[in-house]
């Protein structure tokens, strides 16, 4: 068990990082010269308390020193400056919500494939969800059924000015090309009282918003939608 677990098969020579059956056996073969057959290999790795499961994703492109010194450096810094100045700290992202049966999963007698309800007319990025979370659970919302372009993210952030006129705002964000957009940029120097703060490239479990987003997809992805607007309605009843 020591072999597999917190180690992946590249840290062995793989090619790949997840552990499958054959992975294992070839691990077994090479250290202790002991051939398993499939079966035998899934029955030890049950018997060690292990089971196959579908993978969290990770960016390779992630920097982990850069993470790191985000959460340890960069964001207490933000938080500090937040409470000399008396801003607000907001975390921004988008998502698309859409149904399928990709990998939602229900219990279902064996060998009858349960059946999930879903409109077949229904087309990818029907809703589009712009999102912001403030540090005390605020939350601004923009839906469209459209790809979010700079001058959306423009009218975001002018919605979410109009909820606190009178505030300094810190959006914590991902280093998307519209949030860096001339036109946002010209709109926060008019503005003055808006900073946007980006996260480390690569970063989307520094996002809080990330478990909003993924509540909800896994509660839409469950019901039934008839239209784009039960569609739209999702993220004000999660």
């Amino acid at each position: 068990k020591e072999l597999l677990v917190n180690k992946k098969p590249s840290d062995y020579g793989f090619e790949h990082s997840l552990w499958h059956s054959t992975t294992v056996g070839a691990l077994i073969k090479k250290t202790f010269k002991v051939t398993y057959s499939r079966s035998g290999i899934c029955a030890l790795l049950k018997r060690m308390g292990l089971s196959y499961q579908r993978p969290k994703k990770q960016a390779i492109q992630a920097d982990e020193a850069k993470l790191e010194a985000w959460v340890n450096e960069t964001y207490p810094a933000i938080k500090a400056d937040a409470k000399k100045r008396g801003a607000l700290i907001f975390w921004q992202d988008e998502t698309s919500l859409k149904q399928d049966a990709n990998w939602v999963r229900g219990w279902a007698p064996v060998g009858e494939t349960p059946v999930l309800l879903m409109n077949g007319r229904a087309r990818y990025g029907q809703a589009v969800l712009s999102v912001a979370i403030s540090n005390r659970g605020d939350a601004h919302f923009l839906i469209q059924d459209t790809a979010v372009t700079a001058k959306d993210f423009r009218d975001f952030l002018e919605g979410l000015r109009k909820e606190s006129p009178n505030r300094l705002i810190f959006v914590i964000c991902d280093n998307a090309s519209i949030h860096k957009a001339a036109v946002v940029k010209a709109w926060l120097e008019e503005d003055g009282r808006m900073e946007l703060k980006f996260l480390p490239p690569y970063a989307p479990k520094l996002n809080p918003v990330e478990v909003f987003n993924q509540t909800l997809k896994c509660r839409s992805r469950m019901a039934t939608a008839k239209d784009s607007e039960a569609i739209r309605s999702w993220p004000r009843n999660t």
